[in-house]
């Protein structure tokens, strides 16, 4: 197919494009590729995607803030390869975590919810400026992402304890899940790699992107798994 005047010359234009955009632990291909969708290498593409990391947060546990404000704190993320995870992040994010990720939080239906949430329309517009053999341009483009999300246990004292507490921008600490006694969640520093500040969101519409189904799915999930557990295995950090 023939470009038109003035018009980039790159691959064919396909039906539907699929943006990769933000997965923990997805290498290769830079930090953002389009494939189309009935290219014969999306089969291997969804392949590795489901070999990442899913972005579940075990558990999220609270520190004092680093910013120097008396009484303000950050959340602590605890989850598989955390530091691994934070790393991949901020490289994905060319160093700049704050500028291409928002820190969310929302509570529903008695539990909390923190969320690191990338920037849907940056990661659409990096892609637009790749290279220019990698011009590509669609009827339909599908981004594929996920989030860092953590799900409270119910009761959790956050809208009493902290939720006055987070800063307008806030750091983000990883620590891994091993490192973690999940009865008696003392974590010492030099366990915790801390990336960020982000800014933080509050009206579940992170970049303006309605995240209100994800969040609904995700207590859902939580509720679900609580009732096949144990009681006594409930005894997660907040």
């Amino acid at each position: 197919m023939s470009a038109r005047p003035n018009e980039p010359r790159g691959r064919p234009n396909p039906e539907t494009a699929i943006v990769v955009s933000y997965v923990p632990l997805l290498t290769g291909g830079g930090p953002n590729r389009t494939v189309s969708a009935d290219d014969p290498g999306i089969a291997e593409l969804l392949r590795r995607v489901d070999n990442c990391p899913s972005g579940h947060v075990e558990g999220c546990l609270w520190l004092p803030s680093r910013s120097m404000t008396w009484g303000e704190v950050m959340p602590i993320f605890m989850m598989d390869q955390a530091h691994a995870i934070a790393d991949h992040l901020c490289e994905w994010a060319e160093g700049k975590p704050g500028e291409w990720f928002t820190l969310c939080f929302t509570e529903r239906m008695g539990r909390y919810l923190a969320i690191l949430f990338p920037n849907i329309n940056r990661s659409m517009a990096r892609f637009r400026v790749t290279s220019y053999e990698e011009i590509v341009t669609a009827k339909d483009y599908k981004v594929l992402f996920r989030l860092l999300c953590f799900v409270s246990v119910t009761g959790h004292g956050f809208d009493l304890d902290l939720k006055g507490r987070i800063p307008d921008s806030s750091e983000v600490g990883f620590v891994d899940t091993r490192d973690v006694d999940p009865i008696e969640p003392f974590v010492e520093g030099e366990a915790i790699k801390t990336i960020g500040p982000f800014p933080v969101c509050w009206d579940c519409r992170p970049f303006g992107v309605d995240i209100g189904g994800f969040v609904d799915e995700q207590i859902a999930s939580r509720n679900a798994s609580d009732r096949r557990r144990p009681s006594s295995s409930q005894k997660k950090p907040l």
